[in-house]
């Protein structure tokens, strides 16, 4: 082994190897997806050859040349004067490295967010963005798991990391000051026969979980149920409504928000990408400015470095956005793909015709609403709003290994539509205008995430002074006559052009300028919430499940339902495999031609079927002798020890509603989220579900939730075999519950409710 450092002299790596002292042992101990440490002493150096220090840079080869660590010396060497040599005094230093990815710990996340992608390639270059400066990463783990990671305020660089590891089962590792490799879990092998003397297996006592249960219920977070539209009918006074259940909240962490006011000298590479080889973009007094260009399309952009997941209400802000009367390009723009107008799924296309310059919505890669033409010397404020109803547009992926290799569930997207609003607002002078609609319409098929760029230039020439994207509840408000014809009512302060505001308490409340007139009908969309439960079981040669377990899902985040199911179902496969538990050590000494790292698979063989593992720690230690000998000593087990993608707890959250019985999500009809009220009277109440019935079935409509089904008729006010559905009133306080059925015996249904909430009179 030869150790190579670099003192920041400017001389360079230099050998240190003949000065190491092996009566201190020397060693790097490497972890799964954790920072390596190498211990090592030297004593005292040669003529020209420096004590090394602190920030020193570290790296160790073997004689072959492979690099098995780079790090730099963490603190100053501790001394120990062991004689004299020479008439000089003799000590050792003992040094401790750490390896370079714990250098992109420096600066700690202060957003709360979520990391989704959409292939394990995606959320790793997305993570590279994230830290003191920007990683180098290179990744041969390309599968598309969709997977959701929970980033929370506060985190390191390598706490991240090693939660996307765990969640898409891939495996990081330092390969120089900023170059991070990625490979999926196993993807490099090892052979070792079971007579191997340094094999050493370890029994398994007591094993604590669900590994070998046939009957699991996991728990998660707290998700959206029911898509509910509450009415009210205005007196033209009354300007506070109580909503009549509390509405969906996602947690800070599910919520992307980004705020800049672009005040510094350069875009901070943590939030943004840049994309600017003719130099047109430059910060300023004025912020973010573009000063021309080619024409060519994109040719100077700004994107945001997450992807953006289009769930619940997204409200994107372009604020003191000022035109200088030039140019073409995009602002505030969601895009699928690169930041252009055939990829923009919402946004605003500048054009300029002599010296003026407009805005017109772009939906769906085409020119949609009404043009605006702005004025020179002007300020504006530029607005997207969204409104999903689903708010988890990407179902987490679980993985497992059974008989036939691995295996995964869920990692799919989830078809929604969205509200989408447009809208342009004169701020100059700090004066506020008001607001002016130039889109407003609904896309019928959303994508489930997407790129943001604030600005996509071919030859702008403009100014924006901040940008914001806020995402939160589902939530949105409307006043008409009847909900199709209904004007939305956007949420927020009046300043920024709101008229009304909904409490986390569920109280809706007008400004005095916006109060509803008497007649007007109120129409408020939300999602009711609870704690997300699913329950698992098998049947083995008929026979019903005899062992069964109850937790909670700790990673990866299951976010509703059908994570919580998915997640079971994984680990009833890994209960049922047929590997045994293993786990055990294994000790080498002498050359490899290759490296054990830790994530490398382990093969056993000699003793019947071969037996698979994973490295979950490796230590290598220099012995002194010629030629080289280095001693291994790597921990192993699989995922019946250790699931390597599934973490959980024994405990169950307050107030959980637990299941009765094993239930199949996937067997679930999809949810009415896209029925509308056609009509409300003091009579009658008219919907339309938005979908056909299903052949043999209809629509079941009930007064409470969760009822659903054959043999419970107390509640239930009528079945319906067609899309429009007509519901008798009785009383001027009412809540009526819908769901979709097949002709399945016993019927399946819709996984949640549409519901209507009405707080009108009768007549």
């Amino acid at each position: 082994m030869q150790i190579f450092i670099d003192n920041q002299d400017g001389k360079g790596l230099q050998d240190y190897t003949p000065y190491l002292h092996f009566a201190e042992q020397a060693e790097i101990k490497k972890a799964l997806n954790k920072p390596s440490v190498c211990v090592f002493s030297l004593v005292n150096g040669g003529e020209g050859v420096g004590l090394p220090a602190r920030n020193s840079q570290v790296v160790v080869a073997s004689a072959a040349g492979t690099t098995l660590f780079s790090g730099y010396i963490i603190e100053n060497p501790a001394l120990k004067a062991i004689g004299d040599l020479n008439a000089s005094s003799c000590y050792v230093a003992q040094f401790s490295a750490l390896s370079n990815d714990s250098l992109l710990d420096g600066v700690a996340v202060t957003t709360q967010n979520i990391l989704v992608g959409a292939s394990i390639q995606q959320q790793w270059n997305t993570l590279g963005g994230i830290g003191t400066s920007a990683a180098e990463i290179s990744t041969t783990a390309d599968k598309a798991v969709n997977s959701r990671v929970e980033v929370l305020q506060g985190q390191r660089w390598t706490e991240i990391a090693a939660s996307v590891g765990a969640t898409s089962r891939s495996v990081y590792r330092s390969t120089s000051a900023a170059g991070i490799t990625v490979t999926s879990l196993g993807e490099v092998s090892h052979a070792v026969r079971s007579d191997d003397p340094g094999l050493v297996l370890k029994p398994v006592v007591n094993p604590s979980g669900p590994w070998l249960s046939e009957d699991i219920t996991l728990c998660g977070r707290e998700e959206p149920t029911a898509f509910v539209t509450e009415v009210f009918v205005a007196d033209g006074v009354t300007a506070t409504y109580q909503l009549s259940e509390a509405h969906f909240t996602p947690v800070a962490q599910q919520v992307t928000a980004i705020s800049d006011l672009f005040q510094g000298t350069s875009l901070d590479p943590g939030v943004w990408v840049l994309s600017d080889p003719g130099a047109h973009l430059a910060l300023t007094a004025d912020g973010l400015t573009c000063l021309g260009g080619t024409g060519r399309s994109a040719e100077a952009t700004v994107t945001a470095v997450q992807n953006l997941e289009l769930g619940g209400a997204i409200t994107l802000t372009a604020g003191g956005v000022a035109f200088q009367g030039g140019g073409s390009g995009l602002l505030v723009g969601l895009y699928a793909g690169a930041p252009l107008v055939a990829n923009c799924i919402v946004g605003y296309e500048v054009n300029t015709a002599g010296a003026v310059s407009s805005l017109t919505p772009v939906v769906q890669g085409v020119n949609a609403g009404t043009t605006f033409t702005t004025e020179v010397g002007h300020l504006y404020t530029l607005r997207v709003r969204l409104c999903c109803a689903e708010v988890e547009r990407a179902r987490q992926s679980y993985f497992y290994l059974d008989g036939t290799g691995l295996g995964q569930l869920g990692g799919n997207t989830v078809l929604a539509g969205a509200r989408v609003e447009l809208e342009v607002q004169d701020v100059t002078a700090g004066t506020a205008g008001a607001s002016i609609l130039l889109y407003s319409g609904v896309v019928a098929q959303m994508a489930p995430s997407c790129t943001f760029a604030p600005l996509s230039s071919g030859s702008l020439v403009c100014s924006v002074k901040s940008v914001s994207c806020q995402q939160g509840s589902p939530l949105w408000v409307a006043v008409g006559s009847g909900e199709a014809s209904a004007m939305s009512n956007y949420l927020a302060t009046a300043v920024e052009g709101g008229s009304a505001q909904i409490s986390t308490g569920g109280t809706l409340t007008f400004y005095p300028a916006n109060v509803p007139a008497t007649g007007q009908f109120i129409f408020v969309s939300y999602r009711l919430r609870e704690r997300a439960v699913a329950r698992q079981a098998l049947t083995l040669d008929g026979q019903p499940a005899t062992s069964s377990w109850i937790g909670t899902v700790e990673k990866p985040i299951a976010w509703s339902r059908s994570d919580c199911e998915n997640a079971a179902a994984a680990l009833l496969k890994t209960a049922v495999s047929s590997s045994a538990a293993l786990q055990g050590t294994y000790t080498f000494s002498g050359y490899r031609a290759t490296d054990l790292l830790p994530g490398d698979a382990l093969s056993i063989t000699g003793c019947g079927p071969t037996l698979g593992a994973f490295l979950t720690s490796v230590t290598v230690r220099l012995i002194p002798a010629h030629p080289e000998i280095l001693q291994y000593e790597a921990e192993f087990s699989n995922d019946t020890v250790e699931n390597f993608n599934i973490r959980v707890l024994e405990e169950v959250p307050e107030g959980v509603r637990l299941p009765m019985t094993a239930t199949s999500i996937a067997e679930a009809l999809p949810s009415l989220n896209t029925l509308s009220i056609l009509s409300v009277s003091g009579s009658l109440l008219t919907v339309d579900t938005g979908v056909s019935a299903e052949q043999s079935g209809g629509f079941e409509v009930r007064r409470r939730d969760n009822t659903f089904g054959p043999g419970s008729d107390s509640d239930l006010v009528l079945r319906s075999s067609t899309s429009t559905i007509a519901i008798p009133r009785s009383a001027p306080v009412e809540q009526y519950y819908i769901r979709q059925y097949d002709g399945s015996v016993p019927p399946n249904y819709s996984l949640y409710s549409a519901a209507v909430f009405l707080n009108i009179p009768t007549s």
